[in-house]
């Protein structure tokens, strides 16, 4: 009788054991655990979690549209589209390859917790220890600075979740493109591709590259970009530009 009980004290001990282990991982948002009635799952090593709870707890509007499978988030002037089973998502317009794409589990949409959270201004940490998410949502006073080549060499103040536009002048159909040679990206992330606009109709004209970067944590990094063909190696570059970057 006794061996029986014993036994059984260690299956139930292994059962524990094994819920534990395959428990979702934890949220918390500025200090209070997140209730989901979906748990979060982890794939290729990203978070994904119910998108309306995230999006909600950190004050952002959701809209469904079931028809194309898209969904569409707003906070302030943050707008962030993306779609079911697809890996580009819209950040403001500009396009963001995700590591995973959103998906649909027990009739919730789950989608990755470091980029919802970090497209709605909001710094996120990992321990990995006590498989805990910690969300610190941000301001919504966030602004956008504005660089061009007259600023080269200066240094920019920002303040987490500011959105820093850097224009340089720029030609692609001769070849050359602006490129980020130098960043922390802990620091300073890149919002979406850079976008060209020329300065008229004519085929061949020249016009303006935007390049848009997020501030992401407190600190300081020096911001390259380098104007190059960038099939042609050894060459130096046609053209530099950097600032410093100041994150408080």
């Amino acid at each position: 009788m006794r061996k029986t009980a014993l036994t059984l004290l260690a299956v139930c001990l292994l059962v524990s054991i094994a819920c534990v282990a395959w428990a979702g991982p934890r949220v918390v948002i500025d200090g209070t655990p997140l209730s989901l009635d979906q748990q979060p799952v982890i794939e290729q090593g990203r978070v994904l979690v119910p998108m309306r709870a995230i999006c909600e707890a950190l004050g952002a509007a959701v809209e469904w549209n079931g028809v194309t499978r898209t969904v569409m988030v707003t906070k302030a002037r943050r707008t962030v589209h993306l779609t079911i089973g697809v890996k580009t998502a819209y950040q403001d317009a500009f396009p963001i390859t995700l590591d995973v794409p959103p998906r649909i589990v027990n009739w919730r949409t789950l989608v990755p917790l470091r980029f919802i959270s970090q497209a709605l201004g909001a710094g996120v940490s990992w321990d990995g220890d006590t498989r805990t998410v910690t969300v610190t949502s941000a301001s919504d006073s966030f602004a956008a600075v504005k660089v061009t080549e007259a600023d080269a060499g200066r240094t920019v103040d920002l303040k987490e979740g500011d959105v820093l536009e850097v224009v340089l002048e720029g030609n692609p159909t001769t070849g050359y493109n602006w490129g980020v040679e130098s960043l922390e990206a802990s620091i300073l992330n890149q919002v979406g591709d850079p976008m060209f606009q020329p300065d008229t109709d004519l085929i061949g004209a020249g016009g303006k590259i935007t390049f848009r970067f997020r501030a992401s944590a407190t600190g300081r990094t020096l911001l390259k970009l380098v104007y190059q063909r960038w099939w042609e190696k050894g060459v130096p570059p046609l053209d530099e530009f950097e600032v410093t970057v100041r994150v408080q």
